[in-house]
């Protein structure tokens, strides 16, 4: 078969496919080879790509997807800074000699610290 005439899918809910995590909506890169790929489709984990189906690609990573809101969902999950490392920005932490983060305190808010 074609590569043009080839059918892809998509995966309807996150999943594990031949080590791949997949998310909502991704289209697999390659698909067959494994022994459930038919029950994976008769229990609708993977959606056949309509022809001629507009895709919408990653901007930070490639991978295509068959909707948009799949597409913007993988793209905050999956490269969007959530907080858990340090800021990408380059700006520095404010800290001060006690050790503690004062981005965290309230404005005006008595505050209890040892040794103060």
């Amino acid at each position: 078969m074609s590569e043009e005439n080839k059918v892809r899918y998509w995966a309807r809910r996150p999943h594990n496919y031949g080590g791949v995590n997949l998310d909502r909506g991704q289209i697999l890169r390659e698909f067959g080879g494994f022994p459930n790929d038919a029950k994976l489709i008769d229990l609708g984990y993977l959606v056949p790509v309509m022809p001629g189906a507009k895709t919408y690609q990653c901007q930070s990573c490639g991978e295509e997807f068959a909707h948009a809101v799949s597409r913007d969902t993988h793209f905050e999950n999956r490269h969007i800074n959530r907080g858990f490392s340090r800021p990408i920005n380059g700006a520095e932490e404010r800290v001060d000699n006690d050790g503690l983060d004062d981005s965290l305190f309230v404005p005006g808010m008595p505050m209890l610290r040892q040794g103060k």
